[in-house]
């Protein structure tokens, strides 16, 4: 919502803080059990925190693993880890 809104304005779309946003939304929505989309929000944080923080940095670590587990909600025969 409005806190996103917010530091894209203020941050830019590609900031860690917007990146933030986006991952807390989507935990908000995997919360809910819309796994669609949280899959979409984990997706654009994770894609913030590997090009600003790199791959093995603890928000992106954390990050693939909830897309993981969104994936796998949505098909549970999906056994890939998303990297």
């Amino acid at each position: 919502g409005k806190a996103l809104a917010i530091r894209k304005k203020i941050f830019g779309e590609n900031d860690v803080d917007t990146g933030q946003s986006y991952y807390n939304i989507g935990i908000a929505q995997l919360k809910k059990g819309d796994y669609d989309g949280a899959l979409v929000l984990l997706q654009k944080s994770k894609a913030i925190f590997t090009r600003e923080l790199g791959v093995e940095h603890r928000k992106t670590v954390q990050t693939n693993a909830f897309i993981d587990f969104c994936q796998k909600r949505m098909d549970p025969s999906n056994t890939a880890v998303q990297l």
